[in-house]
Formats: structure tokens, C-alpha cells, sequence
């Protein structure tokens, strides 16, 4: 890999700090793996209701790039805690 690099994006969450907070785990995540990763932090206040996303993407040798994406509103529950909040089959 040639290079990690990414966006934090949250909206109307300026003071809850998220895209930072977004940013710093992710740089933490791959430092664990032994890379560094620039992410920018960006707030916005133009959107419509509150939420945050993550977009990361590498450059590979020969010209290729990947990347992965996810979000979530404040009221989304963690992919994680959505398995708790489940109905038992009947």
C-alpha cells in the first residue's frame, strides 16, 4: 500500500465531538496494523438531520484504489447492539 487516507464526516455533531472521534479511531485502527492513515475531520451543518460516516481508501501500487464506506444517524443502534435489540423467533 502506498497510502491510507479517508474522510470523517458528522452533521450537526460539532459538539459532541464526532468526527474526531470518528478520525482518531480509525487512525488508531490502522496504526494497530502498521500503517498511517490520514483522515480529514469535517463537520457540516447543511444536512438535513444529524448523522456521521467514514469513507477510507488506499492506493496501491499500480495505480489502484479501495475503499469502504459506512454511516449512521444518532439513532441507529450499533450494528453490534442490533442483535440484542432483536425478537427471539416465536
Amino acid at each position: 500500500m502506498r497510502s491510507v487516507w479517508g474522510i470523517a464526516l458528522a452533521s450537526h455533531l460539532r459538539e459532541r465531538s464526532v468526527s474526531r472521534r470518528v478520525a482518531d479511531g480509525a487512525r488508531e485502527v490502522f496504526a494497530r496494523a502498521g500503517y498511517e492513515a490520514r483522515i480529514e475531520e469535517r463537520d457540516d451543518t447543511s444536512a438535513l438531520q444529524p448523522g456521521a460516516g467514514l469513507a477510507v481508501f488506499t492506493d496501491l501500487t499500480g495505480g489502484w484504489r479501495l475503499g469502504a464506506d459506512g454511516g449512521r444517524s444518532p439513532r441507529t443502534p450499533r450494528r453490534d447492539d442490533r442483535a440484542r435489540h432483536r425478537r427471539a423467533p416465536a
